[in-house]
């Protein structure tokens, strides 16, 4: 179980708490001045005669940004960004850690010091705890969220983490990749290049089409030679255009049907026998090569199981946490509008002074 627990942990917390950092940020970038957050700190929450305020929230947010990303943490832009992107999704989390820790009290379960010693360590090593110091931060801060975070894991695995594992079985598997290859088939692609002959008059072009075929295109190792026989095959008196495409390389998706029906019947580096259309008032004559042909399965699905199973877990998750989130709140009976306290109409939690 413990195993278990932690994978959760590794797929769920992230994806809560860090959801906003990015290596490449996309949050707006101000005029380099040196500046500082102002943080707008006003109570937001009532729960267990406990007030969490946007202090409380600002805290565990640096925390896990400056755990995760020193670097990125010392960007005030990037703080800011990922400010204002969690504060509500963290708030959320908070409440619901005083719901899990009444739980966990009826049960009588407590996290050791071993566990937390231990979970610091695999988390963080020492060397960046010694240097919480830049962020304002303390050595029991980390310890007591880490705490938190472990009663958070085994509190959320007996409420409904566990009955997410085994609802994803073999066949629930079988069907996500069913699915997956649906939206995923495989990949096709095509290399190819054609030569085009383009004439205005009727009579001409079946002149040029009788040549061409006399010439025999298919007996010519590529097109350049063909085009070239061609061009030296006709008087500058007969009025008629050539073209050579670039090597063109083209996904089976995005390909013109009528090239895609010439190019399925014809071997690796061959040339066609021309086709003729008439189109927008011309006469067009075309012949094609094809270079290659490249077909990729798709992914099998033993290379996919872990990726649907880590996807599959991720969906339920955040469904089932909510369901739980909801039945706590009943439990202990609270609604929505006991819990979050009122906020000012222009209320703005963040923003930024020049120091």
């Amino acid at each position: 179980m413990r195993i278990q627990i932690k994978y959760f942990l590794a797929l769920f917390i992230p994806l809560i708490a860090l959801k906003g950092i990015t290596k490449e940020s996309s949050f707006h970038k101000l005029k380099t001045v040196k500046t500082k957050i102002a943080v707008n700190n006003i109570p937001l929450a009532k729960v267990n005669s406990r007030i969490i305020s946007l202090a409380d929230v600002v805290k565990e947010l640096d925390m896990r940004m400056y755990l995760h990303s020193p670097e990125e943490y010392k960007n005030v832009n990037n703080r800011i960004g990922f400010y204002k992107e969690s504060w509500k999704r963290q708030l959320d989390e908070l409440i619901l850690l005083e719901f899990l820790k009444k739980e966990a009290e009826e049960k009588k379960i407590k996290i050791s010091d071993a566990d937390i010693r231990q979970e610091l360590v695999s988390r963080y090593g020492s060397d960046l705890i010694n240097k919480l110091h830049e962020a304002n931060l303390t050595y029991d801060d980390v310890k007591n969220s880490v705490k938190n975070d472990i009663l958070s894991q085994q509190m959320n695995w007996y409420g409904f983490v566990n009955k997410i594992f085994y609802k994803v079985g073999p066949q629930t598997l079988k069907t996500a990749y069913d699915e997956y290859i649906q939206m995923n088939p495989g990949n096709e692609s095509w290399k190819y290049q054609f030569l085009t002959v383009r004439v205005k008059n009727k009579e001409k072009a079946e002149q040029i089409a009788f040549k061409i075929k006399a010439l025999d295109p298919t007996a010519f190792p590529h097109l350049q030679a063909l085009k070239d026989s061609l061009t030296s095959l006709f008087s500058k008196e007969e009025e008629f255009k050539i073209s050579l495409t670039e090597d063109l390389s083209v996904e089976d998706k995005d390909i013109a049907p009528a090239h895609k029906t010439i190019l399925s019947h014809m071997a690796l580096e061959s040339v066609s026998a021309p086709s003729f259309m008439h189109q927008n008032n011309e006469y067009l004559i075309r012949v094609f090569f094809l270079k290659d042909h490249i077909k990729s399965e798709p992914i099998p699905f033993q290379q996919m199981t872990e990726k649907l199973k880590h996807d599959l877990v991720g969906r339920m998750a955040e469904k089932e946490r909510g369901l739980f989130f909801q039945k706590l709140k009943d439990k202990y009976g609270y609604s929505d509008d006991q819990l979050y306290l009122p906020l000012p109409a222009d209320f703005t939690p963040f923003s930024l002074k020049e120091e």
